[in-house]
């Protein structure tokens, strides 16, 4: 079945009204059965060694997917659980970076310790929200 095949013209049987419905729903009919004649041919008729080979290729391509799929639901669960280990220190620290339009390293270090987090990430995190961190701020400076 190559490019250089020829085509034959044939007769066939089929039911007139299935062939009406076929002829509403699919625009090419003969390249429609001839497509479904080599799938029958190359997967249907396949010989066991072929099949064989084919489920290992497959399972293969199965095993790299579920792979992909485990590291990408690997990814979504930490930047989840980051979220929720910043969601209460990031209470405060928004609070007081809305009003003094600032946050200390040493007021971050005082609240990574009361919330049990890392000082290290909670700084990383909060210099990703772009906001203005400085060595000391005053914890009793007035609010904006």
């Amino acid at each position: 079945m190559n490019a250089e095949s020829t085509k034959k013209k044939v007769s066939i049987s089929i039911d007139s009204e299935v062939w009406e419905d076929a002829g509403k729903k699919i625009p090419n009919r003969s390249e429609f059965i001839e497509k479904i004649l080599k799938y029958y041919l190359d997967n249907v008729c396949m010989d066991e060694q072929l099949i064989i080979k084919n489920i290992g290729k497959l399972n293969a391509e199965l095993s790299v997917l579920e792979t992909r799929l485990l590291n990408i639901r690997k990814n979504r669960l930490s930047k989840i659980d980051e979220k929720d280990i910043f969601e209460a220190p990031m209470v405060t620290i928004n609070r007081l970076h809305e009003g003094l339009g600032e946050i200390g390293k040493n007021q971050i270090e005082k609240f990574a310790k009361q919330y049990d987090v890392s000082y290290d990430e909670l700084l990383e995190h909060i210099e990703s929200l772009d906001y203005n961190i400085v060595n000391y701020a005053e914890p009793n400076r007035n609010l904006k």
